[in-house]
């Protein structure tokens, strides 16, 4: 359910470009649509039994590049045609926060090139990726108690690691096919 206008409405709630092919910026991330932090922390998304998802963009939309994102107990959905970036990608800082599921959605790559901290940066206890791109580079400073993995069989490099930075973590997802 969602509620808006102080009326309950039951269903997920899905903010996307009305054109093919636009930059999606989300929090501090640059694009030609935005959606601030500010704006996500006003959509409640509930139900008795499975909560919502509040999903942005589509297999249609350009890049999605998110940063500063704090989304507490909601399930957050980032889908895009494209690559998905972080907007502190080089800093230790985490360009999305939830303890809800974050589900990452791309035709193209997640992250940036395979290197030290330039993966994408959340902390997520609950993850799940679905991409057809050249790679996925994910950094989490929480640690998973679920990880999802979809591809087509062509993603070449994949890097996952939780609990960072500490020098031990719980999981260290890598696999290279060359």
């Amino acid at each position: 359910s969602t509620t808006s206008g102080g009326q309950a409405i039951a269903g997920n709630v899905s903010l996307r470009p009305s054109r093919d092919n636009v930059e999606i910026g989300v929090g501090t991330g640059a694009g030609t649509f935005n959606v601030s932090d500010a704006v996500l922390d006003a959509i409640t998304v509930f139900a008795a039994a499975i909560p919502g998802t509040v999903a942005i963009g589509s297999r249609k939309s350009g890049n999605l590049q998110v940063g500063g994102v704090t989304f507490d107990n909601k399930n957050l959905s980032l889908i895009t045609g494209g690559n998905i970036t972080g907007f502190s990608a080089e800093t230790a800082a985490n360009n999305v926060i939830t303890t809800g599921l974050l589900t990452l959605d791309s035709a193209g790559s997640i992250g940036t090139d395979i290197g030290a901290l330039n993966g994408l940066q959340v902390n997520a206890p609950r993850v799940a990726i679905i991409t057809e791109g050249n790679f996925f580079n994910l950094y989490n400073t929480a640690t998973f108690t679920q990880f999802h993995v979809t591809t087509d069989g062509t993603v070449a490099t994949q890097r996952a690691v939780d609990a960072q930075p500490t020098p031990t973590p719980n999981l260290a997802w890598y696999r290279d096919w060359e």
